[in-house]
C-alpha cells in the first residue's frame, strides 16, 4: 500500500472510530402512571423500542405499555373482555412492531389470555390449547411479530395446576409444542428470530420436581439440554437470533449458555451462590439475569455477563461503560437486553426521580477507543489478581 493510500486508510479508520467513541451513553427513567409501578421486561432489537407492565404495589399487573426512544411511555389497556379488564406486557418483537402479554379479566370466568398487539394498537386473543379453558401468557415473539410463543394454564387434579407451552402462528392458530410429556407444568420462554426454534422449561409436576431445559426445533420437536456430566436437569430462558446460543441453568453449572448445546458456564461475582440467566443477544455474547444467595446482601440482585468482562453485577457494568446513572442511586436492576447487546431495560429507583423510580433503558455505545481502554484495563486488572 502507497503512503497516500495508507494515510486515507488511517484517516478513515480514525474517522469511525472517533464517530463511534462520541456517541454517549444514555439513561431513560420512564415514569410511571398514577398509583402504579412501571417494569421494562423486553426489547427490541436496537433498544429503540421497549415493552412492560405496570403494576399495582402489590405487584399485580394493570396496564400494559410499549415504550419507544421518539415517544416515550404509551400505556395500553386491552378491553376485550369488558371494561375492568387488566393486561400485562412480556414480549416486544426484535423490529418493535408487535407486543405480546396477557389480557386478564378478574370478572369473568377467564383469568388471562394471551394476546398480540400490533403497532397500529389492534390486539388479537391467540386462542387456546385443548383442554385448556383460556388461562395462560404469551412470553415471547419472533422478530417479525408472527410466531408467538408461551404457556396455557389450567387446574389438574388435586387442585394442582397444569401448564403447558404452545407456539401459536397466524395459519395454524396455537399449538403444543411436540416432543414433550403431557400432563406437566412446563413454559416456554423465548424463541428465535425465525419462530422456528423455541426454549423453555420443562417439569413433570407444580410440586417441586426437577426442571428439565428443552430446545424445540420446527420439524423434530423438542430434546432436553444437558449439564457437563449428561444430566437433563436444568432451565432454558433465552436464546440468540438465530437458535443457537440458549442461556440458563444446568446441573454443576448454574448460570449458563448451552453454545450449539454444550454448557458453558457464567460463573459466578462477588459472594453471589447462584445466578439465573434472563435474556440474550443476537449474537449469544451478552446475557443478563439475576443473582440470589448472598450471605452480605439480602433479597437478589442483577448481572451482565459478557465473553470479555464476565459476570459483573449490572450496576457495575453500567457504571464501567459510562451510564450517567442517577447520583442519588438506590438500585438499579437489568431484566432484559436488546439484540445489538447495547442496551438494556429493567428497574431503577432513586430519591430524585418522580415516585422515587420507574422502569428504564440504559443504552452504552458501540465499542470505540475509550471503551476498548477501560474494557481492556477492566480484564488485565481482574486476570491478574
Amino acid at each position: 500500500m502507497n503512503s497516500k493510500a495508507l494515510t486515507l486508510s488511517l484517516v478513515t479508520s480514525l474517522a469511525a472510530l472517533t464517530n463511534t467513541a462520541l456517541a454517549q451513553p444514555a439513561f431513560y427513567p420512564i415514569g410511571n402512571p398514577d398509583g402504579l409501578i412501571s417494569e421494562v421486561y423486553e426489547l427490541a432489537r436496537d433498544g429503540k423500542a421497549a415493552a412492560g407492565s405496570n403494576l399495582q404495589p402489590s405487584g399485580i399487573s394493570e396496564l400494559s405499555f410499549r415504550w419507544t426512544l421518539l415517544d416515550g411511555r404509551q400505556d395500553f389497556q386491552t378491553p376485550i373482555f369488558n371494561a375492568n379488564s387488566r393486561s400485562g406486557a412480556f414480549g416486544i418483537s426484535a423490529d418493535g412492531s408487535t407486543v405480546v402479554g396477557s389480557a386478564i379479566s378478574p370478572a369473568s370466568g377467564i383469568e388471562n389470555e394471551a394476546y398480540r398487539r400490533r403497532s397500529d394498537g389492534t390486539v388479537q386473543l391467540l386462542g387456546h390449547l385443548p383442554n385448556f379453558p383460556g388461562q395462560g401468557s404469551a412470553l415471547a415473539v419472533s422478530a417479525d411479530g408472527s410466531v408467538v410463543v408461551g404457556y396455557a394454564q389450567r387446574s389438574g387434579s388435586g387442585g394442582n395446576p397444569i401448564a403447558n407451552p404452545f407456539r401459536w402462528t397466524q395459519s395454524g392458530g396455537m399449538q403444543p409444542l411436540t416432543g414433550l410429556p403431557a400432563g406437566n407444568y412446563s413454559f416456554a420462554h423465548d424463541v428465535s428470530d425465525d419462530g422456528k426454534t423455541v426454549v423453555g422449561t420443562y417439569d413433570a409436576d407444580s410440586t417441586g420436581s426437577p426442571t428439565r431445559a428443552f430446545i424445540w426445533h420446527e420439524g423434530s420437536g423438542a430434546t432436553f439440554l444437558t449439564g457437563p456430566t449428561g444430566v437433563d436437569r436444568g432451565e432454558a430462558y433465552a436464546v440468540s437470533a438465530n437458535g443457537s446460543v440458549v442461556a440458563g441453568v444446568a446441573p454443576g453449572l448454574g448460570g449458563c449458555r448451552w453454545v450449539n448445546e454444550i454448557a458453558q458456564g457464567l460463573g459466578l461475582v462477588g459472594d453471589w451462590g447462584s445466578a439465573r440467566p434472563s435474556g440474550i443477544s443476537d449474537d449469544g455474547s451478552v446475557v443478563v439475569g439475576q443473582l440470589f444467595s448472598s450471605p452480605t446482601h439480602p433479597g437478589f440482585s442483577t448481572f451482565v455477563w459478557t465473553e470479555d468482562t464476565g459476570m459483573m453485577e449490572s450496576v457495575d457494568y453500567l457504571k464501567l461503560l459510562g451510564v450517567p446513572l442517577p447520583s442519588d442511586l438506590l438500585g438499579v436492576t437489568v431484566m432484559c437486553v436488546s439484540g445489538d447487546g447495547l442496551s438494556f431495560g429493567g428497574t431503577v429507583a432513586a430519591l430524585s426521580l418522580p415516585d422515587g423510580g420507574s422502569g428504564c433503558i440504559a443504552t452504552i455505545p458501540a465499542p470505540g477507543v475509550p471503551l476498548v481502554g477501560s474494557l481492556v484495563a477492566f480484564v488485565l486488572f481482574h486476570r491478574k489478581r
